[in-house]
């Protein structure tokens, strides 16, 4: 449904249901953050590949005033 919107309007989705996003995007972080406390000493090459994907999620947020 989201893809579609953005090809529909031609907006991205984020700017299109700025309330749902955010709602999503803090509740993806919530989550994160706990896999991320979760993985932290292990050094197993799955929990390592999980470790340098979660340290990325900050740099693909939009701030709340950005939207």
């Amino acid at each position: 449904m989201v893809l579609g919107c953005e090809l529909l309007f031609g907006k991205n989705p984020a700017r299109l249901f700025p309330a749902l996003y955010e709602t999503v995007q803090e509740a993806i972080g919530i989550r994160a953050a706990a896999l991320d406390v979760r993985l932290r000493g292990r050094t197993d090459l799955a929990s390592l590949k999980k470790l340098r994907l979660l340290g990325t999620i900050a740099s693909r947020t939009i701030a709340a005033s950005d939207l």
